[in-house]
């Protein structure tokens, strides 16, 4: 346990607060305000990338998309913005963000069916 005086200085401290303490938000450094975590990402129509869905696993809620040059990009259901993961299939063209590198290799965010 605690000495008795750290708990002294403790429950000192504690005394000196007033009201309950507020949870803390994740803080966005650029825009200097926490973020809104119910709107998806914005879109940068100029870091758009285009590919085809090459694989979906949808029983286990993942796919590759095929993009230019034949790089891969791995996707999470999460990452699908258009509808439902279900609703995509082997083939169809989408459009998305490139996202950091994860375990299997490149990774596709902010997925969209391509227009």
């Amino acid at each position: 346990g605690l000495p008795s005086s750290a708990f002294a200085r403790l429950a000192t401290k504690r005394s000196d607060m007033t009201g309950p303490a507020e949870p803390r938000r994740p803080y966005n450094l650029i825009l200097g305000q926490p973020p809104d975590l119910r709107r998806p990402l914005p879109v940068n129509q100029e870091a758009l990338m285009n590919g085809t869905i090459k694989t979906l696993r949808t029983e286990k809620g993942f796919g590759f998309i095929k993009g230019d040059g034949d790089k891969e990009y791995f996707f999470h259901h999460s990452a699908v913005q258009s509808g439902r993961m279900e609703d995509l299939r082997e083939g169809e063209g989408v459009t998305f963000d490139l996202g950091p590198d994860g375990p299997k290799g490149p990774r596709a965010e902010n997925v969209r069916r391509a227009n």
